[in-house]
């Protein structure tokens, strides 16, 4: 599967009564609420003696991207796009991989 295909399936799978601005409000709230879930998984993991449950980790995590995609193609943005930008601005802000001194000094 492509990134291509996977913002397809996500338009197709949304809400279709979320519209507007709407859509990139969801989309912020459902980040934020995904993430809270994918931290307890790992808390639960760190601090409560539970096994890493790495199939929740990565359900949580995915659906995180959901949302994410969600937000992005409201914003006008194909997720491959934005994957190149943020490859790109890597590659500027550490061209040699990451270096502590380029992190503190940008």
């Amino acid at each position: 599967m492509d990134t291509s295909e996977f913002q397809k399936d996500v338009k197709r799978t949304m809400n279709p009564e979320v519209v507007g601005i709407e859509v990139l409000k969801m989309a912020a709230m459902k980040i934020a609420e995904e993430g809270g879930e994918f931290n307890g998984v790992v808390a639960k993991w760190q601090y409560q003696g539970h096994e890493l449950d790495y199939d929740r980790a990565v359900d949580e995590l995915v659906d995180i991207l959901f949302y994410v995609t969600v937000a992005l193609d409201w914003l006008g943005w194909e997720l491959d796009g934005a994957l190149e930008r943020n490859m790109e601005k890597r590659a500027e802000r550490y061209p040699n991989g990451f270096e502590a001194e380029r992190s503190i000094n940008r």
